[in-house]
């Protein structure tokens, strides 16, 4: 799962992916430490040109909508949720988020975008929160959590590469048209099932070449697709550290923070996390 990334590099120079270069000068107000997908915003990704063998930086809506959602209260009522006719709320389903093995199951509201709309999302972090049972005061693991932000990175790699999928959604009341996309998600590695403890998702970050291929290769097989759908970064290529609670409205959202809860274990000594 990932809900919140991070794209704060107004100056991105030449493209790791293929030694391009090019400007995300035309939505500089996208570039934010903290994107937080429960808002819906607009992020810069970058989309193959139709016709082309180039690509280009729009910006699109995060949060998948698919066919049959007719009109923008239908699309309000999946992403935050609603009260049906008995007065139940029906549970919000905000497709920020695709799953890697389930893109190309026949009949899902994925599968042409995995086909045919592939994007990537230039990240430099994202957020995950870590479900914690601290130690109570008889030496027993309390049975409820208390849940740790984590800010997650990239050693080597400054910039990198989210797989997504996109789909242009027309209001059928308006016509008006909006580009929408979900990120990949695959299992997560050593580390991040440490952190994202809980559901142990992780978003598919794409090296250089395999970013290329998902984004410009516009006959790959199904079964390339699949490979790359759930491709597992490699936990000695990233790092992570705690970061405050409130991070999504800290105007530092990224400076480091120690958890006291985090810093033994049931024997009093040092508790590893990554």
């Amino acid at each position: 799962m990932c809900y919140s990334f991070s794209a704060d590099f107004p100056e991105l120079g030449r493209d790791p992916m293929a030694g391009r270069t090019f400007s995300l000068e035309d939505h500089p107000e996208l570039l934010e430490p903290v994107i937080d997908g429960l808002n819906f915003p607009q992020v810069n990704v970058l989309a193959k040109t139709e016709g082309k063998d180039d690509y280009e930086v729009t910006a699109q809506h995060w949060g998948f909508l698919p066919g049959y959602i007719s009109n923008a209260t239908a699309a309000a009522q999946m992403r935050k949720g609603y009260k049906d006719v008995s007065g139940q709320f029906v549970m919000p389903n905000p497709l920020l988020n695709a799953r890697g093995e389930e893109l190309l199951l026949p009949r899902k509201i994925f599968r042409g975008a995995a086909l045919e709309k592939r994007v990537l999302v230039p990240a430099n972090g994202f957020y995950e929160w870590m479900h914690h049972y601290p130690m109570g005061k008889k030496g027993q693991r309390l049975k409820t959590h208390i849940s740790i932000p984590h800010f997650i990175y990239m050693r080597e790699q400054p910039v990198f590469y989210l797989a997504g999928i996109s789909r242009t959604w027309t209001d059928q009341e308006t016509g008006e048209m909006t580009d929408t996309f979900s990120i990949v998600t695959t299992d997560a590695n050593e580390l991040l099932s440490k952190i994202h403890n809980s559901k142990k998702r992780m978003p598919v970050i794409l090296p250089p070449a395999l970013a290329e291929e998902w984004l410009m290769h516009t006959n790959m097989s199904e079964e390339r697709i699949r490979e790359l759908a759930v491709h597992q970064q490699r936990s000695e290529m990233m790092d992570a550290y705690t970061i405050g609670k409130d991070f999504k409205a800290s105007p530092a959202p990224k400076t480091k923070v120690a958890y006291r809860e985090l810093e033994e274990d049931t024997n009093g000594t040092p508790l590893t996390l990554f």
